[in-house]
């Protein structure tokens, strides 16, 4: 899929190359983290292959920067099914430390709240899912047992 005529194939790569460059990696160590070829991402900052929507993803997360932010150089959210670009949001080219150095402590607590929760769900759900394991694991047995029981009836018979 050559996109080398697509103005926005080098849009996105030059974005691409940016963030890379600041947050100091090379090809080869961003490639690896996003879990890529590093032909690949050669073609998607030189502009000649737009990157896949799993590609795209796997940057956003080695990159620790929005798809948004890497696909249009801004940040949208949706308001009222309109996509509206987001107010202060911190600049995705920023190092992470200082994009989280922007989160006031009690977003990070909320957030640490919200994980905790969440974890305990986990923890409650991986039980049940044990229980129910055990359940058909003993109602396999009885089965067996009754199929058993039933063939030496008819024997005896």
């Amino acid at each position: 899929m050559a996109d080398e005529n697509n103005p926005y194939a080098a849009k996105v790569g030059k974005r691409l190359q940016s963030i890379r460059n600041q947050r100091d990696m090379s090809q080869t160590q961003a490639a690896k983290k996003a879990g890529i070829t590093r032909a690949s991402l050669i073609s998607y900052e030189q502009g000649k292959r737009l990157p896949s929507v799993e590609s795209i993803l796997r940057l956003s997360i080695a990159y620790t920067a929005e798809i948004d932010w890497l696909l249009y150089s801004k940040a949208f959210r949706l308001i009222n099914g309109e996509l509206v670009e987001r107010e202060n949001y911190p600049d995705a080219s920023l190092p992470y430390r200082e994009v989280l150095a922007r989160y006031n402590e009690e977003t990070l607590d909320s957030i640490r709240a919200e994980r905790a929760e969440l974890e305990k769900r986990i923890e409650v759900l991986h039980k049940m899912m044990i229980k129910n394991r055990a359940y058909q694991w003993a109602k396999k047995q009885e089965m067996k047992y009754a199929k058993l029981k039933n063939a030496k009836f008819k024997k005896e018979v």
